[in-house]
């Protein structure tokens, strides 16, 4: 069991449980989190029929609100964030 967040950067502190992909990156899941299968809709009830699947994970990078703070795509300290599409247009 881990928790989001580490020393350097705190997170929401939701449980989280790490998987491995087959590249080797490490992909942070939600715990318990439900995921479920739409069926079709209703037009009387105005709603889905749905279908709980058990054996998945939802990603916590998907539920996180510090998500961002965590993606490798972020600055490093002092490094401007600026997309190259703003930097070329001399923003």
């Amino acid at each position: 069991m881990s928790t989001c967040g580490n020393d350097r950067r705190p997170g929401c502190g939701k449980e989280i449980d790490w998987g491995v992909l087959a590249d080797g990156t490490k992909v942070p899941l939600d715990r318990g989190a439900p995921i479920y299968r739409l069926g079709p809709w209703d037009p009387e009830a105005r709603c889905y029929s749905i279908e709980r699947v058990d054996g998945y994970r939802v990603s916590h990078f998907k539920t996180c609100p510090k998500a961002n703070e965590f993606s490798k795509k972020a600055a490093a300290p002092g490094v401007s964030r600026r997309s190259g599409r703003d930097a070329a247009a001399g923003d």
